[in-house]
């Protein structure tokens, strides 16, 4: 018993370096920052400023490309492909094709909670600033998208897959995913359970031949297309001021004030989603995670 779970122990005592290796830059990229914007005498972003969240992430996605390479690479031995940067296409290729389905999935469930379920939406006629809003928005959100991948699939999944195999991995990152926001505003059941499937999707992005950067685009579009609308991204708001969005009446539909992930809308377009990457593949199972 103990010879048979000695992998596991591994595998999570990787993970745990890497995790700790990289909140250990992010920490250290973020007062470095600090000091010298101050040395500088520099405007730090605070958290009310549209910049903030595009400064953070970038950071974070530095200390954990750092981590994924001293950890991942250096030490665990892997290659970038094992790690999930690869791609049959090209790089820009597959996250520009995972954006679209994302911000398609994102649009999907959106127009099913205002269609059916009652929601509604209203822009102000203020378009010069929606889109002076979205700028910043998209940069801070195309950063935490990777960082994200980076956190839950990436390094960690490929070390959990090696030694319990590729759907175990999957289910417990998926798992670990949908915990990691019990913390978020108005979170329900529903909505973790959904935030969970998404992390099944974005894992099988990471093993199909679109890898990693499928994934962050699949993160994005879906981040993204919530965001503009105005609706809450796993409760959290990030859309433009511009763009005003109440949700309906039910929110096992909709999803309520945790967004579209919170409702049968978010399961509908992430299942929709998770066939869209799979593409033919979708009636041969045995090649989902090939």
């Amino acid at each position: 018993m103990i010879r048979a779970l000695r992998p596991l122990g591994i595998a999570l005592a990787w993970i745990a370096l890497y995790v700790v290796v990289g909140s250990a830059l992010a920490l250290g990229l973020i007062k470095s920052y600090t000091l010298i914007a101050g040395y500088y005498r520099l405007v730090l972003p605070d958290v009310m400023s549209p910049w903030f969240l595009p400064v953070f992430a970038t950071l974070l996605v530095i200390a954990f490309l750092a981590a994924t390479w001293l950890v991942g690479v250096r030490l665990a031995r892997h290659s970038w492909a094992e790690l999930g940067w690869r791609s049959a296409n090209g790089t820009m290729r597959a996250l520009l094709r995972g954006f679209a389905i994302g911000a398609l999935a994102a649009g999907l469930a959106t127009a099913c909670a205002l269609g059916v379920g009652g929601a509604r939406l209203r822009f102000a006629h203020h378009w010069s600033a929606y889109l002076g809003a979205a700028a910043p928005l998209a940069l801070g959100l195309l950063g935490a998208a990777l960082f994200e991948e980076l956190v839950f699939r990436g390094v960690p999944i490929r070390r959990l897959a090696n030694a319990i195999g590729a759907w175990p991995a999957i289910l417990v990152l998926a798992a670990a995913f949908g915990m990691a926001h019990l913390p978020n505003d108005n979170v329900t059941p529903f909505g973790i359970l959904n935030v969970a499937l998404a992390g099944v999707w974005l894992a099988l992005a990471f093993f199909s031949p679109g890898g990693i950067a499928l994934g962050w685009g699949l993160h994005f579009g879906w981040n993204l297309g919530l965001a503009l609308l105005g609706a809450p991204v796993s409760g959290m708001r990030f859309g433009p001021p511009q763009a005003v969005y109440h949700a309906g009446p039910h929110p096992w539909f909709d999803g309520g004030a945790f967004g579209p992930e919170g409702g049968l809308v978010g399961t509908i377009a992430i299942v929709t989603g998770v066939a869209a990457i799979l593409g033919s593949r979708v009636r041969r199972p045995r090649l989902w995670i090939a």
